[in-house]
C-alpha cells in the first residue's frame, strides 16, 4: 500500500499462510479493518498481517488470528496501532522497532508466544490500556506481556497483562515511566528492570502484581 494520504477499508476476510498480508509504505495512511473482517495465516516465520514502513500510519480495526507477527512497525515516526484484536503469535502481537513517537492503544492481545507489545530499539514511545491475555491462560507457554530492549523515553501506562511469564520489563533501557499497570498471575516477575545502562533513570509508579509465582518486581544489574 503505497499512497500517501490514503484511506483504505477491509472489506473482505483473507487467509495468508507463508506470506505477509500487507504492506504499507505511505505516508499519512489509515488502513481500517473495521473490526469485522479476518485476517488468518499459519504462523510462518518472519511474515507479518501487516507490516508498516510508512510515518504517521494507522493501523486500527483488525482480527488477527495465527501470524508470525501480528503487527510490525519498522522505521517508522508517529503512527498509531488501536482498536485491534491480535490472536495466537508465535513471535509477537505487536512488534515495534527501530521506531519513534509510536503509540500503541487500546488493543486486545491473545496468546503471543514471545510478547504481547515488544518494543526494540524505539523511542519516545506509548504503549497504553491494552489487554494481554497469555498462552498459561490455555496451558500454553507466553514468554512476556508487554516488553523494551534498548528502548529509551517511552511510557507504558495503564495496561493489563495476565497469564504470561512475565507481565512487564525492560531491558537496555533508560528514562522509561512504567505506570498505573496490573499484572495479574505471572509465572515469573509482574515487572522486571534488566541490565540498564550506566546512569539510567527508570520510573516504576503505582503498578499492581497479584499473584505473581515469583517477584512482583525483580532488579538486576540496574
Amino acid at each position: 500500500l503505497g499512497l500517501n494520504d490514503a484511506y483504505y477499508y477491509l472489506n473482505t476476510s483473507l487467509s495468508f499462510p507463508g506470506v505477509t498480508c500487507f504492506t504499507i509504505v505511505g505516508n499519512n495512511t489509515v488502513f481500517d479493518g473495521e473490526n469485522r473482517q479476518n485476517l488468518t495465516s499459519d504462523n510462518t516465520p518472519g511474515t507479518f498481517a501487516v507490516l508498516v514502513f510508512g510515518n504517521n500510519v494507522t493501523v486500527k480495526g483488525l482480527n488477527i488470528t495465527s501470524a508470525y507477527t501480528g503487527i510490525k512497525v519498522q522505521k517508522s515516526i508517529g503512527s498509531l496501532i488501536t482498536l485491534n484484536f491480535i490472536n495466537l503469535s508465535d513471535y509477537s502481537n505487536i512488534y515495534v522497532n527501530d521506531s519513534s513517537n509510536i503509540t500503541v492503544f487500546q488493543n486486545l492481545i491473545y496468546s503471543p508466544s514471545w510478547a504481547g507489545v515488544y518494543m526494540e530499539s524505539t523511542l519516545y514511545s506509548t504503549v497504553q490500556q491494552n489487554f494481554v491475555f497469555g498462552r498459561e491462560l490455555v496451558g500454553g507457554n507466553s514468554f512476556g506481556g508487554i516488553g523494551l530492549l534498548a528502548g529509551n523515553r517511552n511510557k507504558v501506562l495503564d495496561n493489563y497483562v495476565q497469564f504470561t511469564g512475565f507481565a512487564l520489563g525492560m531491558q537496555w533501557s533508560n528514562g522509561n515511566i512504567f505506570s498505573g499497570n496490573l499484572a495479574e498471575r505471572p509465572v515469573f516477575n509482574g515487572l522486571f528492570v534488566w541490565n540498564a545502562p550506566s546512569g539510567a533513570i527508570n520510573i516504576l509508579q503505582n503498578n499492581r502484581v497479584v499473584n505473581s509465582t515469583r517477584s512482583a518486581i525483580y532488579l538486576d544489574n540496574v
